[in-house]
């Protein structure tokens, strides 16, 4: 099954998939740190990133990757704002359990004009073969740490996956508009028995507040769904959720 896998990747996938995943100009998270711990764009200033990763110790299972200095950061796709560059892979071979790494990102961003940021984007090019699942949490908290909006893309399912569609994408409001937020993205690879799942590509694009009349009133509104609100965009399949228990309570 795995050495399927490979071979429908890089028939169907590699156009997408390769072409994203290696853009010029990209610089690691251990460049950034060794370099001050802050990364500009035209437009945006990003500093202040952490990253940590949990995985599964699962026997015959190849997850990447290895360490957070090799996770890549780039702004020259004109699509995005931001990418954030794999591989994230999950590969388990043979063993009843399940394989998964979990990679934690965080970072602040504010427009280098002091404009307020209003809106997110966040898309992710997630595969998967068989019992697995690829996602990417992401969390906007204003400077004092409260939850001001959530997204989660997910891509999954019991069969296969591979880039269709392209991207899984999604935007959330946040709660109010702030001049600096602090993100955080949970990416989350997870893959059952003989199965896989891989991210190469996340991208990100932050919106400029434009005032628009009647602002303040959906602001009540949204701000009436309290400090647990979310947004979310969930592709997922019947039946297969129940396969990670630990997750069903986020989907």
């Amino acid at each position: 099954m795995m050495n399927r896998w490979a071979i429908a990747a890089a028939a169907t996938g590699a156009t997408v998939v390769g072409t994203l995943a290696a853009p010029a100009q990209a610089i690691t998270l251990g460049e950034i740190w060794s370099g001050g711990g802050t990364f500009m764009t035209d437009h945006f200033t990003y500093s202040n990133f952490t990253c940590s990763l949990a995985k599964s110790n699962l026997a015959n299972s190849f997850l990447v990757p290895n360490s957070c200095d090799e996770i890549k950061i780039n702004h020259t796709n004109p699509s995005f704002n931001l990418e954030i560059q794999g591989p994230f892979s999950a590969t388990n071979i043979g063993n009843t359990g399940v394989a998964f790494i979990d990679a934690l990102i965080s970072f602040d961003v504010m427009a280098k004009d002091g404009s307020d940021i209003s809106n997110i984007e966040l898309a992710f090019n997630g595969a998967f073969e068989g019992l697995a699942r690829a996602s990417v949490t992401e969390t906007a908290r204003d400077m004092s740490g409260n939850i001001i909006g959530q997204l989660k893309v997910t891509n999954s399912g019991a069969g296969t996956d591979l880039q269709d569609p392209a991207f899984e994408a999604g935007d959330f409001d946040l709660l109010y508009p702030v001049s600096k937020l602090n993100i955080t993205k949970d990416i989350l690879l997870q893959a059952g028995p003989d199965s896989s799942a891989e991210i190469s590509l996340i991208g990100q694009n932050y919106k400029k507040q434009v005032p628009e009349p009647g602002t303040m009133g959906g602001l009540l509104v949204l701000g009436a769904l309290g400090a647990g609100f979310m947004f979310k965009r969930n592709r997922q399949f019947s039946g297969f959720t129940s396969f990670f228990p630990s997750d069903n309570d986020k989907n």
